[in-house]
């Protein structure tokens, strides 16, 4: 599940914002930024409601729950009432950054959208111009300074580490695991990571490929069955890896819908695949896809001839040195719980959360098993050269992909964000128990100030 904040790229500001009170450009989507806009500054909920439904692309609608992109933009109602615009700025095709100002502070929001009508928004980041860690985060110590004042404030609560290759620079926890029983973080803390589960998932189609037990581009009827032949015979597991399936998502469905924590097997997630339609034709388009996902998992599980989790250890975690990861569940001991809300008023994730976690997303963690699972992947542990430049190139043949690349989970109560550097080894993961951007936020700034450390 992919977090606001995480869904574009880091803002390039090649050129400064125009001046004061711009005259709106004839650009497409400025309806739809001028409706958030009302949103933003109505404070209405009804309204952030049917904004969701009627300005955000499928893509990103149906990339997390409802409750997920209420919460977002209730937390910028807080925080951003009373926005106006102070520049327009277009530095790419289908992009938009826009210069707000509101309640004294500044801010870019960068507004991806659709290339054909209507244009609905595919991905939106907030960026405050004051950065959450405050400027110049010059050394490890600084950074365990400035968490320590935002965990004092109860304005983040995580793990933060940071590496060059083998050498970890820092690894700092703060904030409560468990607020109720009064629990601290540790580096050791394990973490609900949300959608970077994916990556797993698609190191271990991989691997299958790798070892010639599949291949990408056989369609998906072959492994799994009960669905139409119009699905099973014309997508392929490649499009599955590359979200060009056609394929939903499941948070939207009755099934889970009705009480997400009674969707606890692999089982359970297949029923609402085999029941949801595709959204268009498979390779004709690109968006989010939990539902892919799952099918991958099931597609892994049937393969190997092992439960997908299993399946996940012995060709992710294992060969990684992973020793504190596994698949999520509400009762599972010693990780952290995941909050919603603002403080004080938080309160447990419960209400979105489903009973075990997915091949989509719902795996646990710690920052060093993450650090561990990239380093795994630069020195060809999980995949031989070709299929490692495949996963970077995503999942292209032939594309190699060598080149920093983030990947990030979010949902309500979860934010986690890895980025990495094949070609310098950085590695740096911030993991959050709060909402997104949580982590995101600190993990953006970070990419930029640990370049110089030493």
């Amino acid at each position: 599940m992919i977090p606001w904040s995480a869904l574009l790229p880091a803002l390039l500001c090649a050129t400064p914002l125009l001046a004061q009170g711009p005259r709106l450009p004839d650009d497409p989507v400025m309806p739809h930024v001028a409706a958030l806009l009302d949103v933003v500054n109505s404070g209405d909920t009804a309204q952030a409601r049917r904004f969701v439904g009627e300005h955000l692309a499928p893509s990103f609608r149906d990339a997390m729950p409802i409750d997920a992109h209420l919460q977002a933009l209730g937390q910028w109602q807080r925080e951003w009432k009373g926005a106006e615009i102070r520049g327009i700025q277009k530095e790419r095709e289908n992009e938009v950054v826009v210069g707000l100002a509101a309640q004294g502070r500044r801010g870019r929001l960068v507004v991806a959208y659709e290339a054909a009508p209507p244009h609905r928004i595919t991905g939106l980041q907030l960026r405050p111009e004051a950065a959450p860690l405050g400027e110049h985060v010059t050394s490890p110590a600084v950074l365990a300074q400035r968490l320590d004042s935002l965990a004092r404030a109860d304005a983040f609560s995580g793990v933060v580490l940071v590496a060059k290759g083998d050498r970890v620079l820092t690894r700092t926890a703060v904030g409560l695991a468990d607020r109720a029983k009064r629990e601290p973080m540790t580096p050791e803390t394990r973490i609900n990571i949300g959608s970077i589960t994916k990556a797993f998932t698609g190191v271990a189609i991989l691997r299958l490929a790798q070892d010639g037990r599949l291949k990408l581009d056989d369609p998906m009827g072959t492994y799994v069955q009960g669905f139409p032949d119009s699905v099973a015979r014309n997508v392929t597991i490649r499009q599955l890896l590359q979200h060009r399936s056609g394929m939903g998502d499941f948070f939207p469905s009755p099934q889970f819908q009705a009480d997400p924590s009674r969707v606890r097997t692999l089982d359970d997630y297949m029923a609402i695949a085999r029941s949801t339609p595709l959204q268009f034709a498979p390779g004709t388009q690109e968006r989010y896809s939990n539902l892919g996902y799952v099918v991958l998992g099931a597609i892994v599980q049937q393969v190997s001839g092992k439960p997908w989790h299993d399946a996940i250890a012995e060709y992710v975690y294992r060969p990684a040195g992973m020793t504190s990861s596994g698949v999520f569940e509400r009762t599972a001991k010693g990780v952290a719980q995941g909050y919603v809300g603002t403080p004080p008023d938080l309160t447990l994730n419960y209400a979105t959360l489903p009973g075990l976690g997915s091949p989509a997303g719902g795996t646990y963690a710690t920052a060093d098993d993450l650090r561990r699972f990239a380093l795994a992947l630069f020195d060809h542990k999980l995949l031989d050269a070709p299929h490692t430049d495949a996963w970077f190139g995503r999942f292209e043949q032939g594309a190699s992909g060598w080149g920093p690349v983030g990947i990030a989970g979010g949902a309500p109560g979860v934010n986690a964000e890895l980025e990495m550097n094949p070609l310098t080894r950085d590695v740096i993961v911030v993991m959050s128990n709060r909402s997104p951007p949580s982590a995101a936020r600190v993990a953006q700034q970070l990419e930029g100030e640990v370049r110089g450390w030493q």
